[in-house]
This record gives C-alpha cells, structure tokens and sequence, in this order.
C-alpha cells in the first residue's frame, strides 16, 4: 500500500479513475487520526500551560507575602533599635 504525504490532484485522478476507494478511505482515516494526535497533543499542552500559569501565580502571590513579612520585621527590629537606643540614652544621662 503507498504511504500518502499529500495527495494530488494527479493522485486523486488515478484514485478516482481506478475506483480504488478503499484507498482513499484508508488515506483519510490515517489524516483523521493524525489530527487526532495533533489535537490530544495540543490539549495536553494546554493543560501543561494552565497548570504552570497557576503555579506561577500562587509562587508570586506567596513572594509578596513573604516580602511583606520580612518588611514588617525589619521595620520591627528598626523601631526596637530606635527605642533601645533612647532607652539606653535616658540611662546614659541619669
């Protein structure tokens, strides 16, 4: 049996002329099951995608939040410098 890339119109003249439609029947099924594979592949990438995309964003949104945290402790240990310091600096003075 040949093996089809693309048929022709001089191919689908020799089909048509030889009545072979078994053949052009078997050429379909195996484009049809090509795009089959072409669409499971793409729907699996696309699922690949969503799942990163969200990923991406639950990484990003717990960035933020671990950002936010290490901004408040520092301005937490700041603050408790500054007090210490006049603390220290009343006792300094006594």
């Amino acid at each position: 049996m040949k093996v089809f890339n693309m048929l022709t119109s001089e191919d689908m003249k020799r089909i048509h002329s030889q009545t072979d439609l078994p053949l052009l029947i078997e050429y379909y099924k195996k484009e049809i099951w090509k795009w089959k594979q072409k669409e499971s592949q793409w729907i699996s990438d696309k699922n690949l995608l969503e799942g990163s995309k969200k990923t991406i964003e639950e990484i990003a949104t717990k960035l933020v939040e671990i950002s936010k945290e290490l901004a408040q402790e520092k301005e937490d240990r700041e603050y408790d410098k500054a007090v210490h310091a006049k603390e220290l600096e009343k006792a300094l003075q006594r």
